[in-house]
């Protein structure tokens, strides 16, 4: 399949049928008589909103119906969007290093950006070897290239981060925004195909765990 419904994921052969020039008709899912995917017709905002609303059927759109199918792979926006990210999450402990050490070096830097890519293998890794364990014998293929792209996509309030930085804050702002990021990768993974049937809340919480771990075997070893 290519495209699927945003209510019930199961597949569809298109989203809308286009009479004419600026005239297109949504189409209905024939297993939940429901408009596959009433995004198509939304505007960027409403698309963010959503985002925001933590609204699982935005990712399926966003995956699936938005993009060109991917038998393997990772699409490279998704590549450029997680560079960032770590780069993003490297400055700000490169940042905070500056409590302890008045002039951090840019080799600690470039090892902090390594810190970041064993904590982010160390997050997927483990819900990618659950989901196999869980939904092997429902799904002959798991396509596990979406569920690294479901995670990088609902992480998209890590710059937020940088906030903290630029103004201080009463509340705990980070425990906050680490919160949201957490509820949207438990959404993302309920919203692919192969993991809906998963238990993706315990598996985050699992997950989240060995990456803290990972953080203070590699915080240790930090020159």
């Amino acid at each position: 399949f290519t495209m699927i419904c945003v209510e019930c994921g199961r597949p569809v052969n298109d989203v809308y049928k286009e009479y004419g020039v600026g005239n297109i008709r949504l189409t209905r899912c024939q297993y939940c008589n429901r408009f596959a995917d009433k995004y198509v017709e939304h505007e960027m905002v409403i698309i963010i909103l959503d985002l925001l609303l933590l609204r699982p059927q935005v990712y399926r759109h966003l995956l699936f119906n938005r993009m060109h199918y991917l038998e393997y792979g990772i699409d490279v926006r998704y590549i450029k969007i997680l560079t960032v990210f770590l780069f993003f999450e490297s400055y700000i402990k490169w940042f905070g290093m500056r409590s302890v050490l008045p002039n951090p070096s840019v080799l600690q830097y470039l090892l902090l950006c390594l810190v970041s890519c064993i904590e982010i293998s160390a997050f997927i890794g483990p819900i990618a070897l659950a989901v196999r364990a869980q939904v092997s014998h429902a799904y002959a293929i798991v396509k596990y290239n979406y569920l690294i792209m479901a995670i990088i996509l609902s992480s998209f309030a890590k710059p937020f981060l940088l906030l903290m930085m630029v103004w201080p804050y009463a509340v705990p702002l980070n425990t906050m925004i680490n919160i949201f990021i957490f509820s949207s990768n438990v959404v993302a993974l309920k919203g692919t195909p192969s993991s809906s049937s998963c238990h993706s809340l315990p598996l985050l919480l699992a997950s989240s765990l060995r990456s803290s771990l990972a953080l203070e075997s590699s915080r240790s070893v930090a020159p």
